[in-house]
C-alpha cells in the first residue's frame, strides 16, 4: 500500500520515481559512511537529480509517513483495532479503498465512528491532492503573503 502509481500517473500513494530516489540515496550515504569525501549525486536515468529535489522527496516522505503514523494512531483513540486503523490510514492517504481486518474487500468503513471518518477524508484529500498541494491550500498564509509565511 505505500507503492503508488508512476510519475505523472493519476493513481494514490507514495510514487515509484520517489521511492528511487530515496533508495538511491540512501545508498549513497551508505558509501559515504565508508568514505566520507565521496561526491555523488543521485541519477535516474543517467541524469542528476538537483539536491534541493532530493531535499523535497525526502521532506514528502516525512510527511507522508507521519500523516499515515498520526492518523492510524488518531483512528484506535475510537476503540478501532490497530491493524484496521493503520491499514485504514494507509488506505485512505494512498486512496487505495481496502485495508486489512475490518475494512477488507469485502467490508466497508461503515462501522467507524463519524470522527475517525472525518480523519480518514483528511487523509484521503491529504493524498489525492499531494500533500504540499494540500498543505498550500490550507495553510492561508502561505498563498496569501508569498514573502513571509505566517502559521
Amino acid at each position: 500500500m505505500f507503492i503508488g502509481g508512476s510519475a505523472g500517473s493519476t493513481a494514490g500513494g507514495f510514487k515509484i520515481i520517489r521511492h528511487m530516489v530515496i533508495l538511491k540515496y540512501i545508498i549513497i550515504e551508505l558509501k559515504r559512511i565508508i568514505n566520507p569525501s565521496l561526491v555523488q549525486t543521485v541519477k535516474i536515468a543517467k541524469r542528476p537529480i538537483e539536491q534541493s529535489i532530493v531535499n523535497s522527496i525526502l521532506a514528502f516522505a516525512g510527511i507522508y509517513l507521519g500523516l499515515f503514523a498520526l492518523g492510524g494512531l488518531a483512528l484506535t483513540f475510537y476503540g478501532i483495532d490497530t491493524e484496521t486503523a493503520f491499514s485504514a490510514s494507509i488506505a485512505s492517504l494512498g486512496n487505495i479503498g481496502p485495508g486489512f481486518n475490518l475494512i477488507s474487500p469485502i467490508s466497508n468503513y461503515g462501522f467507524m465512528p463519524t470522527e475517525a471518518k472525518w480523519i480518514l477524508s483528511f487523509l484521503m484529500l491529504a493524498g489525492r491532492l499531494e500533500i504540499f498541494t494540500f498543505i498550500i491550500l490550507f495553510v492561508p498564509g502561505i498563498w496569501k503573503n508569498t514573502k513571509k509565511w505566517s502559521f
